[in-house]
């Protein structure tokens, strides 16, 4: 069994078309939902995403 996380989920969805972009996304969850996350992992998923 493979665990997907919240920023694997968005990866995921950009990569078949269903988001334009993570990065705003991930704003919302930080800003909205206080979502917590490093911000060397923010910078790893928008760099795996080319953003």
């Amino acid at each position: 069994m493979r665990i997907t996380g919240v920023f694997g989920i968005l990866l995921i969805a950009k990569q078949q078309g269903l988001i334009a972009a993570i990065k705003p996304v991930m704003d919302d969850l930080v800003a909205k939902a206080n979502f917590r996350v490093s911000s060397q992992l923010y910078a790893e998923v928008l760099m795996a995403a080319n953003e």
